[in-house]
């Protein structure tokens, strides 16, 4: 009888110490690249476009999501605990009150650092290093975003995680130099996205809407936060992003309408779907159940004419 030797489970640890020692740190230079760049919004309302064109800027460079800046007590997690969460890979501490986390068929969260070579922007010995360098939480936060960038040839980071939405006042009082930006779209088409591209209930997918446009519009009036809507961005792309650029103090960059090119380098392939306006109104083009539209006009009419939106 022929047997079959069982494949040995590696431990977190394990791993950890395997990369450490196969993936050397890279040189880890002490700098902070002035005015950060965060975005956030309701899932399905755009972000990706926009951060995939944001990442098409010769000066601009924005990753994967990382789900680090949407859970309120991560802002107010020391450094050396941060690390030690790090080591151990269990953010628990962490992910206790994040708001309206996000369920995907990959797990709870996008998480923090978990090794997953499409989130990487550093490999673990790089992360390790950047943790012995840090003073504190912000300069561990200016280093990680500042060094990635620069590899890039960037003089600018910017990173979008859709939820980032629910903790703007905590961003901006960590980064007192960030700027943040709310990707805006009429609800009635996120949530028929939401709900049949990712099999959100319609209730839920109202909630998240309602919740997420909300958190971002007590914002208005505050000169660091900025309002992108989704159906600017597509029918009136170039003169959406130059109004964009003058909020984020930088020249325009015509490569940011070629950002299907820049999407293809990626490693989900974001950002490669070219501009189409199909999408817009799809809620009042296609047969959609008199319920759902029931939905719509008793739970988001409000809502929708407080941001400009025809009823």
């Amino acid at each position: 009888m022929t047997t079959v030797a069982k494949k040995k489970t590696i431990t977190m640890q394990e791993f950890l110490t395997y990369e450490m020692a196969t993936r050397p740190a890279i040189n880890i230079k002490d700098i902070s690249l002035a005015g950060p760049i965060l975005m956030g919004g309701c899932g399905s309302s755009g972000t990706t476009l926009l951060k995939t064109m944001l990442d098409a800027h010769k000066n601009i460079a924005c990753g994967q999501e990382i789900a680090l800046f949407d859970r309120p007590a991560f802002f107010k997690t020391d450094l050396k605990c941060l690390h030690e969460m790090f080591i151990s890979q269990k953010f628990e501490e962490i992910n206790r009150g994040q708001i309206f986390p996000l369920f995907t068929k990959f797990g709870s969260n996008f998480g923090l650092f978990i090794p997953n070579a499409a989130k990487h922007y550093h490999n673990f010995a790089t992360i390790e290093s950047i943790f012995n360098k840090a003073r504190d939480l912000r300069h561990f936060i200016n280093l990680f975003f500042s060094n990635w960038a620069a590899a890039q040839g960037k003089n600018r980071w910017a990173e979008k995680t859709p939820n980032n939405i629910y903790c703007i006042g905590e961003i901006l009082e960590l980064l007192p130099d960030a700027k943040f930006i709310h990707v805006i779209r009429d609800g009635r088409d996120v949530v028929l996205s939401l709900h049949e591209g990712r099999d959100f209930a319609i209730p839920p997918a109202v909630f998240r809407w309602l919740s997420a446009v909300e958190a971002g519009i007590r914002f208005r009036g505050n000169p660091r936060y900025y309002e992108v809507r989704y159906e600017d961005l597509i029918l009136n792309t170039e003169e959406t992003l130059k109004k964009l650029m003058i909020f984020l103090e930088e020249d325009f960059d015509p490569e940011m309408l070629n950002y299907t090119d820049k999407g293809k380098n990626n490693p989900l392939q974001y950002g490669t779907t070219p501009i189409y306006s199909s999408k817009i109104g799809k809620w009042k083009k296609e047969d959609i159940d008199p319920a759902i539209l029931k939905t719509f006009d008793l739970t988001m009419s409000e809502m929708l004419k407080k941001i400009g939106y025809e009823i």
